[in-house]
């Protein structure tokens, strides 16, 4: 077992590393304080095949897999945790959903101009009082009407719909089968009867990344925007949702760097009572807890990647699982340990920690909340419900 990045690994992580050195970090400030979505970062991080990663070269990937891509995505994030949504979004659930269950003419439609970052995926679950049994409680619907389906419904919290080009929709079917009526669909937002109200979530941090909610009102769509099987949307979900909490375990690693980072630098340079602060003892506990839990978080996070590329196709539920929970914990610790170093500087504008602080929270939040990871974790543990117990869906470009 070698703990140690190889060479292709060290190479795109200096690649990601100089691309957020030279093109984000000088930026961010700008881009946060206009509140501007830098739309050209998509397409930067699609020249530089960072969102084709874990794509065949026939969709215009790399097949370079999802260790490297979490490598990128973790060096991204430490020039803007925000960007790390890019990732999310157009190499991750939406994208990944549409690669595993979508026709092979959907995959040629889509996936190049998503892997290239000229168009914007987004997918789209959460509704109003749907909270973490969303997929039970859908009251979004979907119905037949000759060779098109007509979709009626809303979905509330969905990133990027503001500004994305394509989302994979979820929506009822079958309204008395529960989870086994859902079925997905690929929705283009210029489709008639789609409409996006933004959401301001400035307080919430997430400044560079819009969200809003999406209506859909008597919305056609061709039969042939039905991904996968009718009713399988529950399947798809799960499935788009490992990819996801790779991204948002990513995310909340890289606000944990930047954190300790800033942390560290200011705790060098702050002076008290003749000294940097950074000579107390209790600041010193508390550098030394992040340091050690950031490393453990990677090292998890790492070994979920690595899983996902294993060609044998081994599931990996629980491994993402783990990593996003725990990374998403570790995120807030540091937050609050960062806070204690800042003082009362933490809520000046002059820092950007108390925005970082935010982010920690909605790390807990995404591609399934702490609780629900814990519970399921728990009854894995326990032996009452396996995680791992899925099929394999192409989880890595070399298996398919």
């Amino acid at each position: 077992m070698d703990f140690n990045l190889s060479d292709e690994n060290a190479q795109v992580r200096d690649l990601a590393r100089r691309f957020a050195s030279e093109e984000l970090r000088p930026h961010v400030a700008t881009w946060e304080r206009e509140k501007h979505f830098p739309r050209h970062v998509f397409e930067r991080l699609g020249d530089l095949g960072l969102l084709g990663a874990v794509y065949p070269e026939e969709y215009g990937g790399s097949s370079i897999g999802f260790l490297n891509m979490v490598i990128a995505a973790e060096e991204v994030g430490k020039g803007s945790p925000d960007l790390v949504t890019a990732f999310n979004m157009n190499a991750m659930t939406a994208t990944m959903a549409i690669f595993n269950f979508g026709s092979p003419q959907q995959r040629t439609d889509y996936l190049p101009d998503l892997i290239a970052g000229r168009t914007i995926n987004s997918i789209a679950i959460t509704e109003a009082g749907g909270g973490s049994d969303v997929l039970g409680n859908m009251r979004t619907t979907a119905k037949l009407d000759g060779d098109e389906w007509v979709l009626n419904g809303s979905k509330l919290w969905i990133t990027m719909s503001p500004v994305a080009d394509v989302c994979v929709v979820f929506a009822k079917t079958d309204t008395a089968s529960g989870h086994q009526g859902v079925s997905a669909f690929i929705l283009e937002y210029t489709d008639p009867g789609v409409s996006v109200n933004p959401l301001s979530i400035t307080p919430l941090g997430g400044v560079l990344i819009p969200v809003g909610e999406v209506v859909l009102e008597n919305v056609r769509l061709p039969a042939d925007r039905l991904l996968g099987d009718e009713g399988s949307g529950f399947k798809i979900a799960m499935n788009a949702l490992d990819y996801g909490r790779l991204a948002v375990g990513t995310k909340s690693l890289a606000v944990a760097e930047v954190l300790r980072r800033d942390g560290i630098e200011y705790a060098k340079s702050r002076q008290a009572f003749g000294h940097p602060i950074g000579k107390f003892q209790m600041l010193q506990h508390n550098i030394a807890d992040m340091v050690t839990e950031i490393e453990a978080g990677r090292l998890l996070l790492y070994r979920a990647a690595a899983s996902f590329d294993d060609p044998r196709g081994v599931a990996d539920t629980r491994a993402a699982a783990m990593a996003k929970y725990f990374l998403g914990e570790v995120a807030l610790r540091v937050a609050n340990s960062v806070v204690e170093i800042f003082g009362a500087y933490s809520f000046s504008d002059e820092y950007p920690i108390n925005r970082y602080l935010n982010l920690a929270l909605l790390g807990r939040t995404g591609e399934g909340s702490a609780n629900v990871l814990r519970v399921a974790l728990a009854e894995d543990a326990l032996g009452f419900k396996r995680m791992d117990r899925h099929a394999v869906q192409g989880r890595s470009a070399t298996s398919v």
